[in-house]
């Protein structure tokens, strides 16, 4: 029998609206001025600056420019709205004995705010450390010329950006952050935000097994995008249980199964149907008939274009209020 240990994450995945969008909502221009952050995160792609969920590091000087207040991370994670189901069905797997953990991208107070609502113990939250008032209160004086910057950017980034000229708004980005933060001390505190993706999500998962005395391939792991491929292809080929719920395309690729649903409860089936036998029972499952309103896919040797058409108006449907 297997063990009833499930790691989720909780930007896009039990929030449909990750983290950082509901950030960049509260600052003037911040939805254009993300879009453009994550084109540049983009460009960077194949380089060794490069790495899913930068962006959760590449905001940091726009936070302080805006003096963006690090008890809003607390109000977001109170007030977002959540997948229909995911309370009850965090309710239901602790009632019959799961432990769930939350290990997740978004920043730590956000994801913490979550696991209050989700009934997730504080001590089972591993998020990307952002101790934005720390920040906040040193880099406001130590580096005022930096972060003054950073609004002169911001501005010409959103006017190119608004303009048809994106590429040259990713050249503003990219002067930005290899001339004006690279050459003071400013740019070693963007480096010490170390989203909890790819890589790091995979260490952070070997350390949790490890602490308690378990593989991380004993862990379901629940993902939805770039940050959480790397992880999830570990899982499935280790021959645990790894599951891309209103997926991208890149945790399509990765995982076991793919969920596609408006109601997370449509997990329930195939998660008691792992804790009773295995993948094979899993399989069985997924070849059958889905809840209303989800589809199951196993995606091992799976036609991938109609299983990502399913999971992205999945998604575009839950971002409706």
């Amino acid at each position: 029998m297997a063990l009833k240990l499930l790691a989720l994450e909780v930007d896009g995945l039990v929030a449909p609206q990750p983290c950082v969008d509901q950030v960049f909502a509260h600052l003037p221009n911040g939805p254009v001025l993300l879009e453009a952050l994550r084109s540049y995160e983009a460009s960077l792609a194949g380089t060794d600056r490069y790495e899913p969920g930068s962006v959760y590091a590449l905001a940091l000087p726009f936070l302080l420019h805006h003096d963006f207040p690090s008890r809003r991370l607390s109000e977001l994670a109170a007030s977002v709205r959540l997948v229909p189901g995911a309370g009850e069905l965090c309710r239901r797997l602790a009632s019959d004995g799961w432990q769930l953990f939350i290990v997740s991208v978004a920043y730590e107070r956000y994801a913490r705010g979550l696991a209050e609502r989700l009934g997730v113990p504080p001590a089972h939250v591993l998020s990307t450390r952002f101790p934005l008032r720390r920040y906040q209160s040193f880099l406001s004086w130590a580096h005022p010329d930096a972060i003054k910057a950073a609004g002169v950017c911001s501005r010409e980034t959103v006017r190119l950006w608004d303009a048809g000229e994106r590429k040259g708004a990713v050249q503003v980005l990219d002067s930005y952050f290899r001339v004006e933060v690279e050459r003071d001390e400013f740019g070693s505190f963007i480096r010490s935000v170390r989203p909890l993706a790819a890589r790091r999500k995979v260490i952070a998962l070997r350390t949790l097994a490890r602490s308690l005395d378990h593989r991380s391939a004993d862990f379901v792991v629940l993902g939805a995008s770039a940050v959480d491929a790397e992880a999830l292809l570990r899982i499935k080929r280790r021959h645990g249980l790894a599951i891309a719920v209103n997926a991208e395309e890149t945790a399509l690729a990765s995982a076991t199964i793919g969920v596609a649903t408006h109601d997370l409860l449509a997990l329930e089936p195939v998660l008691r149907a792992w804790t009773e036998g295995g993948l094979d029972a899993v399989r069985g499952v997924v070849a059958g008939l889905a809840p209303a309103g989800a589809r199951y896919d196993w995606l091992e040797g799976a036609d991938l274009r109609a299983v990502v058409t399913t999971h992205r108006e999945a998604r575009r449907a839950l971002l409706v209020p």
